[in-house]
């Protein structure tokens, strides 16, 4: 559908470059030609007339056979027009992924489309019901941009995300048992048919979430913890379910678990046992018997939320930003701390304060 509000989406979207009469979302005039496609845009957006939220692509497209690979990357700020899909526009009935009124496209945990590697598919959750046993269910849905095909696979309970591996072999399944609450990870093996979600078994777990994906092969990153609170961090190879420890076991719970670029160094809030207060924590990956470092202990404060600076190679001095909220006046900062090596934990690293200014507060994530 063309609305204004979508339309006005659009070009927002694009840039500021374009105008209205530079828009074309039916795909250009000149039919004669066969469109050369350019960079391609997923956003998500409401119908404002059905209230319907759906996932649409966006490709720049030109008449122009002869465009250089230079015109085609920048497509998008110098396209003749462009061609609006949708891409949750999925059947309803016994051949496709909505079988009755009580599926609703795109659930609040997921409500967006997760590109592979190099952008060719989205995935993207199918969130329903299921009356007869009274759970939330969900389907993974593969979408290729470039031909518009769909693989749906079964339904699975409790789905609330999906994410391709580096690779693009296997989706990856994020679930929570609707029962218990407990977080669990499946994959699927896009090379098989029919698709089949495989659950991921940690033994011991009692509950398993995704710390992140190794680089340069389909193998993923694990968090687990124990029904006694015990976590540890795991490497998991989909193909032959091989599982092995890269961080030692620790008593408390952990959670934002982030592992860097070269899958070396991995960080993570640290829930201590015996104060309930949060601390960030680091690991070396590659030292076998290693331990835990506590960067932020001595810090009076409440210290959560690792990210690794995501460009920095295994050759750079590491970057790890994290938010501290000082015990006293409650205040939240973004800190950073930078080496080359991981701090013995003897001293409290050196660490910038990066909000220096006056904020009321820093958003979860």
């Amino acid at each position: 559908m063309r609305s204004p509000s979508l339309l006005l989406l659009l070009l927002a979207l694009v840039g500021t470059g374009c105008s209205y009469a530079a828009v074309d979302v039916a795909g250009g005039a000149n039919q004669d030609v066969d469109p050369v496609r350019g960079q391609t845009i997923v956003f998500v957006g409401t119908d404002p007339i059905t209230l319907r939220t759906n996932i649409y692509r966006v490709q720049a497209i030109s008449q122009d056979d002869f465009a250089t690979d230079e015109e085609r990357n920048a497509a998008v700020l110098f396209a003749e027009g462009f061609e609006l899909t949708v891409l949750t526009d999925f059947e309803v009935g016994p051949e496709g992924p909505l079988v009755d009124d009580g599926d609703i496209i795109l659930p609040s945990e997921a409500p967006f489309a997760v590109p592979d590697r190099l952008g060719n598919r989205v995935g993207v959750v199918i969130g329903g019901y299921d009356f007869a046993n009274e759970l939330p269910v969900g389907r993974a849905a593969v979408v290729d941009l470039a031909t518009g095909d769909t693989t749906v696979a079964p339904d699975v309970p409790g789905l609330t995300g999906v994410r391709f591996s580096w690779l693009g072999q296997f989706l990856v399944l994020e679930h929570r048992d609707p029962l218990t609450g407990l977080a669990g990870v499946s994959t699927i093996d896009l090379l098989t048919e029919p698709l089949v979600a495989q659950p991921v078994d940690v033994p011991g777990s009692a509950s398993v979430a995704v710390a992140g994906l190794e680089r340069e092969s389909d193998a993923m990153f694990l968090s687990s913890s124990d029904a006694y609170g015990v976590s540890r961090i795991v490497r998991f190879e989909p193909l032959t379910s091989a599982l092995s420890d890269i961080a030692p076991s620790i008593e408390g719970a952990i959670a934002d678990v982030h592992v860097n670029r070269t899958g070396d160094r991995i960080a993570a809030s640290w829930v201590d046992p015996d104060t309930a207060r949060r601390t960030v924590v680091v690991a070396d990956t590659t030292i076998s018997g290693g331990s835990w470092v506590e960067l932020t202990s001595a810090l009076d404060a409440d210290c959560s939320q690792p990210a690794w600076n995501p460009a920095r190679t295994g050759d750079e001095a590491q970057q790890l930003a994290y938010v501290c909220e000082d015990s006293e006046t409650g205040r939240p900062d973004v800190l950073l701390w930078e080496g080359s090596s991981l701090p013995s934990g003897a001293q409290p690293p050196s660490m910038e304060t990066l909000t220096g200014g006056a904020q009321p507060a820093v958003p979860e994530g």
